[in-house]
């Protein structure tokens, strides 16, 4: 008698939902298949949901830098462009508008 496991763990949704199910089933879900694993307990969904590096923590997402990388990211050059001229046109007159008085910044 021979028994072969087709469920494994699939990480679902943004919550990193895990749950054992198979291949086909976690690709219409559009989940990530762990073949490797057969536990949930031996994967972790959060890591492979947010990306980029590992965490400090496997238990909580501490990527700080990704609050501030979108700010320094552009599409391109013209991307670039077009917020440096907004930026120093309509965001400038903002602050000279809505500002107290000299020396606020």
């Amino acid at each position: 008698l021979k028994c072969e496991v087709s469920a494994r763990p699939c990480c679902i949704g943004l919550q990193g939902e895990c749950l054992i199910i198979s291949q086909e089933e976690c690709e219409f879900r559009q989940g990530f298949f762990h073949e490797e694993n057969t536990l949930c307990s031996q994967v972790s969904c959060v890591t492979e949901i947010c990306g980029l590096s590992g965490f400090l923590f496997d238990d909580i997402p501490d990527q700080f830098y990704r609050a501030l990388l979108p700010t320094f990211m552009h599409a391109g050059v013209i991307h670039l462009l077009i917020t440096l001229v907004f930026q120093a046109t309509i965001l400038s007159f903002f602050l000279s508008s809505f500002s107290v008085g000299e020396g606020v910044l």
